[in-house]
């Protein structure tokens, strides 16, 4: 327990739920070490040099965090990163799409940039950390980019540290739209595409 439990535990959430949303924002401002990975315990079936692949891009200094392909057992997408301004904030790329399938200009086989990745599964910098809220958004701000690689990929079933679907909660639309307005720029997704799902389709 990373706060005092009196103070800290909300009694309608399981102890598990709040361990797990606790540690990501404790562990960056106790780590001694220079890159952190963070992994969720469903994250399996790792791909040939997958920690090398994030490593190269997630130590540079233009690099807010590296994340990888993330699928189910039928190797359909769970996590290609987000997009923003899509339902509202943001929404997962090309969710449920095949993986080999590529998708537009084949970019879910190529290495691109994306506003924000997943807890779930990234690898940054310690000193490039900035708290989990908005990660992302913040990161552009701070001149860095999010590094979605295709060549690292593990087999995933999603979880609360997931935005998927359609479902969204008010109060975090209502949150991120007084931080970020309605109609936020997301440089790694054209405006011009559709906005009821991150396909890259226009």
């Amino acid at each position: 327990v990373f706060q005092d439990p009196m103070t800290a535990l909300n009694p309608v959430l399981t102890l598990g739920t709040q361990l797990r949303e606790a540690a990501p924002r404790a562990m960056p401002r106790e780590a001694r070490e220079e890159m952190l990975l963070f992994l969720e315990a469903g994250v399996r079936g790792f791909s040939r040099d997958f920690l090398r692949e994030l490593l190269m891009y997630a130590r540079r200094e233009d690099a807010a965090a590296a994340s990888p392909a993330l699928t189910d057992r039928r190797g359909r997408l769970v996590h290609g990163g987000y997009a923003a301004g899509v339902l509202g904030a943001a929404q997962c790329v090309n969710e449920g799409m095949f993986r080999a399938a590529g998708g537009w200009h084949d970019m879910m086989n190529k290495v691109h940039n994306v506003i924000a990745c997943s807890p779930a599964c990234m690898m940054i910098r310690r000193d490039h950390w900035i708290d989990l809220d908005d990660q992302g958004l913040r990161q552009r701000e701070a001149g860095r980019w999010t590094v979605w690689t295709s060549h690292a990929e593990a087999v995933f079933r999603k979880d609360a540290f997931f935005l998927n679907g359609t479902e969204r909660n008010p109060e975090d639309l209502r949150r991120f739209e007084e931080r970020w307005g309605k109609n936020v720029h997301d440089p790694c997704y054209s405006p011009r595409f559709d906005r009821r799902k991150a396909s890259y389709r226009y």
